[in-house]
């Protein structure tokens, strides 16, 4: 996969459009098995995942197999997954290249030219707390919690 800077800094991150699905929910419920199987094979994966999988479940229920709006993981692997809605077929993913996405996601192509979350106009639903914000927002939370919590300067 590609490595696109950028989005973020780390050297892990990854743009991709995944082609030939109905709604950003198909990609989230694709992508939601293999982050499960990676957590799972950590040693305390199993409990890790336990809070992860009950918000999961909530926001299938909540949102429904047609919802198609923005999504964001903000457990996978180094840092979120911002999953753009679809378009022709087509959805934009940002996200961290440290899990095989190819092997769950069809139509999977690098890309490097999208910048939605420069416009800051798109909305995501937040799968963990199932509020909605944009990407600046949750990033610029996000940041302040992580200085806050590991006391970084």
């Amino acid at each position: 996969m590609k490595v696109r800077n950028g989005f973020v800094s780390n050297s892990s991150s990854s743009s991709f459009i995944v082609n030939g699905v109905s709604s950003s929910m198909e990609v989230f419920r694709l992508m939601i098995p293999l982050v499960k199987e990676d957590y799972c094979d950590y040693v305390d994966g199993k409990k890790m995942w336990k809070t992860h999988g009950e918000n999961v479940k909530r926001f299938k229920k909540s949102r429904g197999e047609d919802f198609n709006e923005g999504i964001v993981i903000p457990f996978t692997c180094n840092y979120a997954t911002f999953i753009y809605p679809v378009k022709d077929g087509e959805c934009y993913i940002e996200t961290c290249n440290n899990h095989p996405w190819q092997d769950v996601l069809p139509g999977h192509e690098v890309d490097s030219k999208h910048l939605h979350y420069d416009d800051d106009k798109t909305v995501f639903v937040n799968v963990t707390t199932n509020e909605f914000t944009t990407p600046k927002n949750y990033l610029k939370r996000n940041e302040k919690y992580a200085i806050e919590k590991h006391n970084v300067d």
